[in-house]
């Protein structure tokens, strides 16, 4: 392969040592530079791949793999010819950082995509205008440092892959990027098994609030309502969007609902729409994430389904001299709780305490009614009602032993 390198002596002249540049020299190694290129070498064992003859490629430039990878930084321009650079072709490129690419060919969907995977570092600035691109997901360019993107004429598809375009602050020529419709309704909403994404004709709309390429902002999110509360069998919508008109792609992100739902893009944001509620999904969690070019946040909240509520079990154990009494009650709001002991109240006392409500994980409440010190009179039958604003339950529990724990 011949390069062009800087050669730097080192020598020793009265005891002093002395660096002698030479001039840019050109050097040989086998293999060579493919034919229609020049490889430059900027430092020991990396080198640059600069291929800006016009015309005079249809591939990606082929090199052998030991010296394929000593390539760091690749620049192509004027290549009309030039239809595909995927994964494949790349992959002996394994110290690729650099990947510079302009006035090429019409890259489609699959070449794009992949184009974008494997280069680990693209300049900032990335014309992709009068393309055949039809798809176009985030993912491809979402850990890049790819601060700008322009698509113009390019035949985006009304599609779930393009849908993150509408709020994107990479999309530079936002006001000129629209989808494309076909006749099918499959074409313009995405189906993933009973979920749906509607999105609207226009992708990306310019804002005044842009970040500069240098700034690290993040892309703050909030939703119109602190909790989802919703009855069962109904319908909600739920509306996330950027604080203060920040910048950025604002998606929900929903799994293992029992309930149908979609989410869609309007000009007020990004709504999420509960349909035909499932009781299964009380306390679920649903979270909004907002992207931009640096950075990510997320705010999560859950689905409250009001219900009756249900104790689900009531159990007793001693540890002389206590006796506790411990509860598991699902349902919505929060219940109150009265003890009784065979037909009188048991209310709280200098010995009969309750320890603090606990709401879990899964939206069970759990808690216990503590006696100390228990006495023969201890055992009995206990009943626990719960009520909130939805319904009311009891359950009983029939405490015995006390007598042998004391004695013994």
């Amino acid at each position: 392969m011949c390069v062009s390198r800087r050669l730097l002596f080192k020598t020793s002249l009265l005891l002093v040592d002395v660096l002698i540049y030479l001039p840019n020299l050109t050097s040989c190694r086998p293999g060579g530079c493919p034919g229609a290129c020049s490889c430059e070498e900027s430092d020991l064992d990396q080198v640059s791949l600069v291929c800006t003859k016009a015309d005079i490629l249809d591939t990606v430039p082929e090199m052998p793999v030991e010296y394929a990878k000593m390539v760091v930084k690749m620049i192509i321009q004027n290549q009309p010819r030039l239809t595909s650079m995927g994964q494949r072709s790349l992959q002996n490129y394994s110290s690729l950082k650099h990947l510079r690419n302009k006035d090429t060919s019409k890259f489609d969907q699959t070449s794009i995509s992949n184009y974008f995977t494997v280069s680990r570092s693209l300049d900032r600035g990335r014309s992709l205008r009068q393309n055949c691109i039809q798809n176009f997901p985030l993912r491809t360019v979402q850990h890049l440092d790819v601060r700008e993107l322009y698509l113009q004429g390019n035949p985006l598809r009304c599609n779930c892959s393009n849908a993150w375009m509408r709020n994107s602050s990479r999309i530079i020529d936002a006001e000129e990027v629209t989808c494309v419709h076909t006749t099918t309704e499959a074409d313009s909403v995405c189906h993933l098994n009973k979920h749906a994404v509607k999105i609207e004709d226009k992708f990306a709309e310019v804002t005044n609030s842009t970040p500069s390429l240098g700034q690290k902002l993040m892309t703050c999110v909030q939703i119109d309502s602190d909790v989802i509360e919703v009855l069962e069998g109904s319908d909600l919508n739920v509306t996330c969007k950027t604080c203060n008109n920040q910048t950025g792609v604002v998606m929900w992100q929903v799994t293992n609902l029992h309930s149908n739902w979609t989410q869609m893009l309007t000009a007020s944001g990004h709504v999420l729409r509960l349909h035909n509620v499932s009781s299964t999904d009380h306390f679920k969690l649903v979270t909004c994430t907002g992207n931009n070019t640096d950075r990510s946040s997320t705010i999560t909240t859950r689905i409250l389904i009001p219900s009756s509520p249900m104790i689900t079990s009531l159990d007793f154990s001693f540890k002389s001299p206590v006796l506790t009494i411990s509860y598991r009650i699902t349902g919505w709001p929060p219940p109150e709780l009265e003890w009784i002991k065979q037909t009188q109240s048991l209310p709280k006392s200098a010995f009969i305490l309750d320890t603090e409500m606990i709401l879990n994980n899964f939206g069970v409440f759990t808690g216990s009614r503590v006696i100390s010190p228990i006495g023969l009179n201890s055992d009995g039958v206990y009943t626990l009602t719960a009520t909130n604003r939805e319904g009311t339950t009891n359950r009983t529990v029939n405490v015995t032993g006390v007598y042998f724990v004391l004695v013994y």
